[in-house]
């Protein structure tokens, strides 16, 4: 075991005893002789054993049978999994206690003791999610709270690389974004009223079948205690049984990272490409600033800010080449050690060479995530975007004298209405499968541009 991880786990075997050696309400063991031992017994003499690092006789009394008490045998789990802890068999560890959460997910001292095995197996970003569960618990003693808080910051220290791949399929209902039926002149100011209506048929929403991939990461390297040079890079792509509307992204970044007590400042350069229906859409270099914070134990926030100047291949560079500046804000507040809620907040201005296509667009969601019996995870977040155009595009708009082509400033309220769910006790090496529903609403002021989508995602991400 490394030094750094030793020390770790030393600090964790006091943890231990405050949480659940004292905590767990234990009694005096029996006498020596006894002929049969109670449930409450055998777990208080099962811990006291585990003090004295007489593991072996401790397993023996655990072992023998599942307790009837629910609570009970929770207690005996947990004991089984600090043996496992002592003698160095985290896995088992792991499974013992993600099992226990499985099934009652609010308990803050089983986050603690999960967080401190993905800590001590290097698991850097499940620790750091667990371990800010179990913060959530109001009425842990000062110098657990403490004990926490420097947890956090050395999670924050080694969180030196992460991987992630996901894939999936999501059906599309309404992959153009269309509205459908058609849309008449009848009226002109340069020719007066027509005999007739001129009205052509816009397109109709089309359905596709979609698969999606994902992969991408991030490495630091150690400049000392504080400073790292971090990198990072993500592939995205969407493959549909109609090739023009197949999508990939590529987007990586680099720069210093910036290690505090409480959080983390990324300075980046940034780069992405765009390619849509197999042909180059647009390139974009720029700069970001990130920073992380811990207000409160229960309460994390996220600042980002950036600049994208970007160029589009072919026809589009003349209007829309230009630059984005944005900022987006991200609040995470823990109710307990299995619910949280999750504020967003964004504004980005994009300045194009057409003021048609340069917009302000603001952006507010509110997410709800629990974990809940039987190893299910859920997250609930409504999002809603607000987006103004500063210059007006020809169309077919309706006006107090009928309809009649003229120029609109596009003034577009999308709502968009997702929950996920998936469950822990389903993981296929370390990934789990997640199902996500979600329904669009945009609503333009122009009306072949507002449509309704229904999609169902399927994805096997990161197991937590």
């Amino acid at each position: 075991m490394k030094s750094g991880t030793l020390n770790i786990w030393v600090a964790s075997c006091f943890l231990i005893l405050v949480l659940v050696t004292r905590g767990a309400g234990a009694n005096e063991a029996p006498p020596p002789g006894s002929v049969a031992l109670t449930q409450r017994q055998a777990v208080t003499m099962a811990a006291q054993l585990i003090d004295r690092k007489n593991f072996a006789d401790a397993k023996t009394i655990l072992t023998q049978k599942p307790f009837t008490v629910l609570k009970l045998e929770v207690e005996r789990l947990y004991l089984l999994g600090q043996i496992a802890l002592w003698e160095k068999r985290y896995e088992e560890a792991i499974r013992l206690y993600r099992y226990i959460l499985d099934h009652q997910p609010n308990l803050p001292k089983i986050r603690l003791e999960l967080a401190l095995a993905y800590m001590v197996t290097e698991q850097w970003y499940r620790a750091d999610y667990h371990m800010r569960l179990a913060a959530a618990e109001p009425n842990l003693p000062p110098e657990v709270r403490e004990a926490i808080r420097r947890y956090l910051y050395i999670i924050r220290q080694n969180k030196n690389w992460n991987l992630w791949f996901n894939f999936g399929m999501a059906p599309e209902n309404n992959i153009n974004n269309a509205v459908g039926g058609e849309e008449c002149i009848t009226y002109s100011k340069e020719y007066g009223h027509f005999p007739y209506p001129l009205c052509r048929k816009l397109p109709e929403p089309e359905k596709a079948m979609g698969y999606n991939l994902g992969f991408g990461g991030d490495y630091e390297f150690k400049f000392g205690e504080h400073w790292r040079l971090k990198s990072d890079f993500a592939l995205n792509t969407n493959l549909y049984d109609k090739s023009e509307y197949d999508i990939y992204y590529f987007a990586a970044s680099t720069g210093p990272r910036y290690v505090l007590s409480r959080g983390d400042v990324w300075l980046a350069a940034t780069g992405s490409k765009m390619y849509y229906g197999g042909e180059s859409y647009r390139d974009s270099l720029g700069l970001k600033l990130e920073t992380n914070y811990d207000f409160l134990p229960r309460l994390s926030g996220n600042l980002t800010l950036h600049w994208r100047p970007t160029e589009y291949e072919g026809d589009r560079a003349e209007y829309m080449d230009g630059e984005v500046r944005g900022a987006n804000a991200r609040l995470v507040y823990y109710f307990n050690a299995s619910r949280y809620a999750v504020l967003k907040g964004g504004l980005e201005k994009e300045d194009t060479k057409a003021d048609a296509y340069s917009n302000l667009k603001k952006t507010v969601g509110v997410g709800l995530g629990a974990e809940v019996p039987l190893g299910f995870r859920i997250y609930v977040e409504p999002a809603f975007t607000w987006t103004d155009y500063d210059g007006g595009r020809w169309t077919v708009a309706d006006t107090a004298n009928g309809s009649e082509y003229t120029k609109v400033v596009e003034e577009i309220f999308t709502q968009r209405y997702s929950v996920s769910l998936s469950n822990n006790k389903i993981s296929i090496m370390g990934f789990t499968p997640v199902v996500t529903y979600s329904y669009t609403d945009r609503d333009s002021n122009i009306k072949s541009r507002s449509y309704e989508s229904h999609d169902i995602g399927f994805t096997m991400q990161q197991r937590f």
